[in-house]
């Protein structure tokens, strides 16, 4: 079974400006992990009612929340789990990881770059990708992951999970 797998395109371009304004907004994690982010929303229940739309951080982010809107009617699906915006400055590498528990049970996890460059790559397992600006992805995120940005400039990717359909 792949660990990628390219689901649609979707044009980015409205969101990318954000970027920029919010610059000073997004946060570390551990010390080891170069990776920034920008909190949209924590992991909820499926039971929790709230969508993209209700986040205060996308009350004037219009082109994301738009963005997230055509993710989620392109795969069919409310995104109900987490969604961060990730930034991964130049000359940097994400150290390797896995989810667990629950989370690799209940949650598939889907990303898009906003803005990246060639030196960009995603590594998933024994799998290795770029992903261009603009294609949704999904990941295995159960599987040992890690991300490289060995580019002149910081790589942005919009990272969101959906509780996995019933079958």
């Amino acid at each position: 079974m792949p660990n990628f797998r390219a689901i649609t395109f979707l044009d980015t371009m409205a969101a990318a400006p954000g970027l920029w304004k919010r610059r000073g907004d997004f946060i570390g994690g551990f010390d080891e992990d170069p990776r920034k982010t920008i909190e949209l929303r924590a992991a909820r229940n499926a039971d929790e009612p709230e969508t993209f739309a209700d986040m205060p951080v996308l009350t004037d982010w219009h082109g994301l929340r738009s963005l997230l809107g055509r993710a989620a009617r392109g795969l069919g699906v409310n995104p109900l789990g987490g969604a961060f915006v990730e930034m991964l400055p130049p000359r940097t590498a994400a150290p390797w990881f896995a989810e667990t528990g629950a989370w690799a049970v209940g949650f598939d996890r889907y990303a898009v770059a906003l803005a990246t460059n060639p030196g960009s790559m995603v590594y998933c397992g024994h799998e290795t990708a770029h992903m261009p600006v603009g294609h949704l992805f999904w990941i295995n995120a159960a599987v040992l992951h890690s991300a490289s940005n060995f580019g002149e400039h910081p790589r942005y990717h919009l990272v969101f999970d959906i509780h996995k359909q019933e079958t």
